[in-house]
């Protein structure tokens, strides 16, 4: 009833909290293993040329029967905890080119940016499994950007360095997210 205070809103909140069940690793592995983690695609607009659509950004979403629909920041952590994220990472950048090659055949060519998350740069070999995903799908890397976020790529530079390189080399593209957000400056870039 209004007006709600805050301290009612707290304990409402809390009240369902306590009786909404968990998420368990076991279930987050399971929605790996059988694809139930979708990708949703936010439309990327040019407002100096009109709102033109010129491309898409893939956005990862989990809907587990007893939960409803989850954001990254609900399930991401369980996955790094884990040691999930590799097999998260896979994933997604086999989702996002297996949907850029049913694009392409059904006559669309739309670029997809996927963001990496910040373990990446302990990848070594992903660069190498991107790029045989990317063979396997038909898919042209160059329409698949990586971003990856200033705060993950500041953290070992010289590492960083040597991962975005070789996905460039590879014919992807690059993407810095959330510049000037973090210890990241041009003279960085």
């Amino acid at each position: 009833q209004k007006p709600l205070l805050l301290d009612d809103l707290n304990q409402a909140l809390e009240e369902l909290r306590q009786r909404r069940p968990g998420l368990r690793v076991e279930d987050l592995t399971a929605a790996l293993h059988s694809r139930q983690i979708e990708l949703y695609y936010q439309p990327r607009i040019d407002l100096a040329a009109a709102g033109r659509m010129f491309g898409v950004e893939a956005l990862a979403r989990w809907e587990p029967p007893r939960l409803g629909l989850l954001l990254p920041r609900s399930f991401l952590p369980l996955a790094e905890a884990n040691d999930l994220m590799p097999a998260f990472t896979d994933y997604v950048l086999d989702a996002a080119l297996r949907r850029l090659r049913l694009w392409r055949l059904a006559g669309f060519d739309i670029p997809m940016s996927v963001n990496l998350p910040a373990h990446f740069f302990n990848d070594l070999d992903l660069p190498d499994r991107l790029a045989e995903m990317a063979r396997i799908h038909m898919v042209a890397p160059r329409t698949l950007t990586l971003e990856v976020k200033e705060s993950s790529a500041m953290m070992d530079v010289e590492r960083a360095v040597e991962m975005l390189a070789r996905l460039r080399h590879a014919g992807f593209t690059l993407a810095l997210d959330d510049f000037g957000a973090g210890s990241a400056s041009l003279d960085h870039l």
